[in-house]
């Protein structure tokens, strides 16, 4: 069931600290983000990096670790082609801070 797999992205969390757009929305509690992808044919996602925030580990929820790169005030996630699921994954995004500012990704 998709939320047994991806609930802790939904229960007790905020939206942002990006704004959503066609492909992809984020949420995030503690020192997590979560991107939710909604566009499955992505093998890339790519956002901007906040000030102040380290990212220090990606992975899919129900899957594994995933590769991640810093690139020009920007960072990409390497997508599986293997999903855990045929509606919307989730990212989740380990950093150094809580304290997240909102910044428009679209």
């Amino acid at each position: 069931n998709w939320l047994d797999i991806n609930g802790e992205a939904i229960y007790g969390t905020r939206g942002g600290p990006y704004l959503p757009n066609d492909d992809w929305a984020s949420t995030n509690v503690g020192k997590t983000i979560y991107i939710h992808i909604m566009n499955t044919g992505l093998n890339e996602v790519r956002i901007p990096i906040l000030d102040g925030v380290k990212f220090k580990s990606a992975s899919m929820l129900g899957g594994g670790r995933i590769k991640f790169k810093e690139d020009a005030g920007f960072i990409s996630f390497e997508i599986p082609e293997d999903l855990p699921s045929t509606y919307a994954n989730v990212i989740a995004i380990k950093t150094n801070t809580t304290d997240f500012i909102p910044l428009n990704a679209k």
